[in-house]
């Protein structure tokens, strides 16, 4: 018998073409382009605010909040007549894209303001006072609680008050205006008392000032404290624009003017009164009429000691004034303001010294006198 012996492949006989083929699949699989797909654009949510006010309100408004503040998404803005307060809840019943937020400014010395989270479950009431002129102390603290509430509201879903917190609030808010309980039958009716009527006061400033004027050429600038009140009987409560009249009165300071052969002492008390216009921004436009009561009081000369000096006597002069200034507020009450004013005699006042037939001009007054003033009012 033959014996027949079967030869073995070599093991890399076998190995080569498997590592062949599995290099060409994996060249093959990386050849294949991979394609991810791109999230979806979620589209842009907007915090919506409205106004509650007229036109000059919502640009005021809007001034005061940069684009992208609070939650960093676009704004929407909107002006309304009217506004319920407990349409907050109805409004945001169920979850909203953005923030809402109302604004109520329908009361000059108050701001009313009202946010809704995105959830429509928590909500902020923000209650802040006004000066009534919509001053600069009023646009940076407007400014300063919009900003943080929004940005609370978008960091914290559970910041502010819950619904039933807010639903109680308003309740107690409006619960005056609230229709009042039915009478059973037979009993006696009782009218409830008549509510007071409430007169809004008019804007009432007092104040002090200290003003130097030139005068003539031998008494350049006279000069004194003053004391100054104005009332506001238009504008203010709805516009930053108001017209006010006024009242001042000044004491200027004696002012010797020493001659060689007479001299003179001059102290005067220049009562003011006209109307003034309050613009934008602070600046203030006046015009008026006034009056220099003067006391003069004649001096000896500084070379002729033996003249016959007349007695003191009063002089007045009418005038017309007219004064631009521009106003810093202190505080909400507290104002200081820069003015320059100037005041127009229609004639020219003279002090004559009269020697025989003989007159000398000692003091001769400008017609167009020039002035500065500082002044510190209180509301």
């Amino acid at each position: 018998m033959i014996a027949v012996r079967r030869r073995r492949r070599p093991a890399a006989r076998v190995a080569v073409p498997l590592v062949l083929l599995i290099m060409v699949r994996a060249v093959s699989a990386r050849a294949q382009p991979v394609v991810i797909d791109p999230p979806e654009a979620s589209p842009a949510a907007t915090t919506e605010i409205s106004v509650i006010g007229t036109e000059a309100d919502l640009v005021w408004v809007r001034a005061l909040i940069r684009p992208g503040a609070g939650d960093g998404r676009l704004l929407r803005w909107d002006r309304i007549d009217r506004f319920d307060p407990r349409d907050v809840l109805r409004a945001n019943g169920e979850a909203h894209d953005g923030i809402r937020c109302w604004i109520d400014l329908t009361d000059a010395k108050r701001a009313r303001i009202y946010f809704a989270a995105r959830s429509g479950e928590r909500f902020l009431i923000r209650d802040l006072g006004l000066s009534g002129a919509f001053d600069e102390l009023d646009r940076a603290t407007l400014a300063e609680v919009l900003d943080l509430s929004l940005l609370a509201l978008h960091e914290d879903d559970r910041a502010g008050l819950s619904r039933a917190e807010t639903e109680d609030l308003l309740a107690r808010r409006t619960a005056p205006t609230a229709k009042p309980l039915l009478a059973p039958p037979g009993a006696p009716v009782v009218a409830p008392p008549a509510a007071p009527v409430v007169v809004p006061s008019p804007a009432l400033r007092v104040g002090a000032f200290y003003a130097g004027q030139g005068f003539s050429t031998e008494l350049p600038i006279v000069q004194g404290p003053g004391l100054i009140l104005s009332w506001a009987f238009w504008g203010g409560e709805r516009s930053r624009r108001l017209l006010a009249a006024w009242l001042s009165v000044q004491y200027q300071l004696p002012a010797d003017d020493q001659g060689a052969e007479v001299g003179l002492r001059l102290q005067t008390v220049a009562p003011r009164a006209g109307i003034q216009v309050r613009l934008s921004r602070g600046l203030d436009a006046r015009l008026g009429l006034g009056a220099d009561l003067s006391h003069l009081t004649p001096l000896a000369g500084t070379a002729n000691a033996t003249a016959t000096l007349t007695p003191p006597r009063w002089s007045n002069s009418l005038l017309v004034t007219a004064a631009v200034g521009a106003t810093v507020p202190v505080t909400k009450r507290i104002e200081i303001e820069a003015l320059v004013f100037a005041d127009f005699l229609p004639a020219a006042v003279d002090y004559n010294l009269a020697v025989g037939a003989e007159t000398t001009t000692i003091v001769s007054s400008f017609r167009l006198r020039p002035g500065i003033a500082l002044e510190f009012t209180v509301r």
